[in-house]
């Protein structure tokens, strides 16, 4: 059974492929919110295509591209919140739609992307460097990576978004410990060297258990 609800990010704003953080409230003397939501705006109903790297088959010819689309449907701005609604969907797998009940023709997806509805939350502040990107999941899917590429398309300035790490909420760590299942075991020694650094040796430790070991 697929799960579903929000995965939570910590973006931070750079100028191209700067890795200085910058301040959301000063980006070129106006709030980046400022910046990226008439750019949003001027695209919602367009499909954007973002196109994987070229792959290359075993007999040396390029495989059929594939990549996914995003589609914004729908922008909402609460101060230095952007709330938005969008399509999401792979496409160059292949496929065939078919009817379950047995009435229509079926339908072959060669070519097009087969989307699914999604929502995405950009919470930035007022000032400081550290903004909260909420993602919609649907199953294992959540295509946080291919907002922030659309994102990056869109901008009208070299400033980007950038996932700078996970943030893992009460309810994914309860669930990951109800769910998780033990596969690999790392283990720090700590020590202290002279000048008082601390030292860390990792060693990995690889678990194999028959069957489901739960956590």
């Amino acid at each position: 059974m697929g799960h579903y609800g929000y995965r939570l990010f910590l973006v931070r704003v750079r100028d191209g492929m700067s890795r200085k953080n910058l301040d959301f409230g000063d980006i070129e003397d106006r709030h980046f919110a400022d910046i990226l939501q008439p750019d949003i705006a001027d695209s919602i109903n367009e499909t954007l295509k973002l196109e994987d790297p070229p792959k290359i088959l075993e007999n040396g010819s390029s495989a059929p591209p594939t990549g996914s689309v995003v589609r914004f449907t729908a922008l909402d701005r609460k101060n230095y919140e952007l709330r938005l609604d969008f399509f999401h969907g792979p496409f160059g797998d292949g496929g065939t739609l078919i009817d379950p009940e047995g009435e229509d023709e079926d339908q072959d997806v060669e070519g097009r992307a087969l989307s699914n509805p999604y929502r995405a939350i950009l919470w930035l502040p007022e000032k400081g460097t550290a903004g909260i990107l909420a993602v919609e999941a649907r199953g294992r899917a959540c295509p946080y990576r291919r907002i922030l590429g659309s994102l990056k398309y869109l901008q009208s300035t070299t400033h980007r978004l950038f996932v700078e790490a996970g943030v893992a909420d009460r309810a994914a760590v309860a669930h990951f410990i109800r769910n998780g299942i033990v596969r690999e075991l790392e283990v720090t020694s700590h020590g202290t060297a002279r000048d008082g650094d601390v030292l860390a040796d990792r060693v990995k430790m690889v678990v194999k258990i028959s069957g489901a070991s739960k956590l």
